[in-house]
């Protein structure tokens, strides 16, 4: 064997593995909702406003935080939302850009979360031994980036989150800042509305094996890590359940007891508000799939409610 070759094809394979590691989460940590970009540095933002972050996975981003920052300024609220939605996003991965969050001073965090967070990883990425990940080296790499992991099946168990795509992000955030000020890590892009019927037969669930919501789950941890950090910089948080299409509720509806039990212990816990959407539309069409609420004039109805929560809390 041709050693030189060999060293060559393990010192590509580390390279690439710690761009990805790097660049992974590079533009979440070094967010600032004042950048507007290198290019762009003559832009500023209204800093006399209280800022409200909006976080959570892909299934928080259809709330259209600039509908709803105009509608604050129709009612004279002086506040500015912004959503942080970032896909892939658990407790896990999200606890990596806290501190970055704190240091912003938001006068709350709205948390979206949902079931599927705490989804018990699938057999394909449960633990393996050394051996294992010698004659497989593909396990070796799920399992560093098992946070990074399609696990509702659509991926079959890949890595859905790209390198390229995610170095090019943080450039891009660099040089001219994100493309839609209140939306920077996720666009919001028009999505049409399927029927439930069309749900189910295109976008059928696979089978779970649960949820882990005990205390001694990676995300449960992370998350009380999250909301300790918070409290300690006495910065609020309001959690709320994300929504659920029907098709997603049935697959997951044995588990819903100890989901929203968890949340109630959270809320009771850390003395915090919780707000339950996750089963509210279930019989609404107004889904681009399973797991994402549509942007569209027809789905308003989500942005809605969470205008209606930060109303309430800012009112408070």
């Amino acid at each position: 064997m041709n050693y030189k070759i060999m060293f060559s094809i393990i010192f590509a394979i580390l390279v690439v593995t710690v761009i990805f590691a790097f660049s992974t989460d590079l533009y979440i940590q070094i967010y600032d909702p004042n950048w507007h970009g290198i290019i762009n540095s003559n832009k500023s933002v209204d800093s006399t406003k209280g800022k409200i972050f909006i976080v959570g996975s892909s299934n928080v981003y259809a709330i259209n935080a600039t509908s709803i920052n105009e509608q604050l300024s129709n009612e004279q609220k002086n506040y500015l939302v912004y959503n942080l939605a970032d896909q892939g996003d658990n407790p896990t991965r999200r606890l990596s850009s806290i501190d970055n969050i704190i240091s912003h001073k938001p006068e709350f965090v709205l948390y979206g979360i949902g079931i599927w967070d705490f989804q018990k990883p699938i057999s394909k990425l449960q633990s393996h031994s050394a051996i294992d990940f010698l004659l497989q080296p593909g396990y070796f790499f799920k399992s560093l980036f098992q946070d990074n992991i399609d696990l509702y099946g659509y991926g079959q168990g890949k890595i859905f989150i790209s390198p390229k795509d995610r170095s090019l992000t943080s450039l891009k955030y660099i040089l001219r800042g994100p493309d839609q000020h209140y939306h920077p890590f996720i666009h919001q892009v028009p999505t049409p509305i399927h029927s439930n019927e069309k749900l189910l037969e295109d976008f059928p669930p696979d089978e779970n094996d649960g949820i882990d919501v005990t205390e001694e789950s990676k995300r449960i941890i992370a998350l009380n890590q999250i909301l300790h950090k918070f409290q300690k910089n006495g910065i609020k948080v309001i959690l709320y359940s994300t929504p659920e299409s029907k098709v997603m509720y049935s697959a997951f509806q044995p588990q819903d007891v100890d989901f929203q039990r968890m949340l109630n212990n959270k809320s009771n816990e850390f003395a915090i508000p919780v707000y339950f959407l996750h089963e509210k539309y279930v019989d609404l069409e107004i889904w681009r799939e399973t797991l994402h609420v549509a942007i569209h004039p027809d789905a308003q109805i989500y942005a809605d409610d969470i205008l209606k929560i930060i109303l309430k809390e800012i009112s408070q």
